[in-house]
């Protein structure tokens, strides 16, 4: 259900989400969708909002190769160039623009 409403609605690129009302949305306790998240998915909110968002970052690059990583990282949801590098870093283990080089997107 969780990944019906992100991939439908791509609620993940809204960059003020919280996990209150992701949990309204979804129409359970904030509570209860943290507990989920971290004992089911073993992730916490950031990194799963995370995930979503470089998922997508990465399809806009192969869609879009000439646009900016910049314009990239505002339209999944992040509000800085630092935090879309340091969390895309994190989960694929290259830079977004070392993955787009190595990749041959641009």
């Amino acid at each position: 259900m969780i990944d019906e409403v992100f991939v439908n609605e791509k609620l993940y690129c809204d960059e003020d989400i919280t996990i209150k009302r992701l949990a309204d949305h979804l129409d359970v306790t904030q509570q209860h969708f943290s507990a989920y998240l971290n004992h089911h998915l073993n992730v916490n909110f950031n990194t799963f909002i995370n995930r979503y968002r470089i998922k997508e970052s990465i399809e806009i690059m192969n869609d879009e190769p000439e646009r900016s990583l910049l314009s990239i990282a505002f339209a999944v949801g992040f509000n800085s160039k630092s935090v879309f590098y340091e969390a895309f870093t994190k989960e694929i283990g290259l830079s977004p623009a070392r993955f787009r080089k190595e990749k041959n997107l641009k």
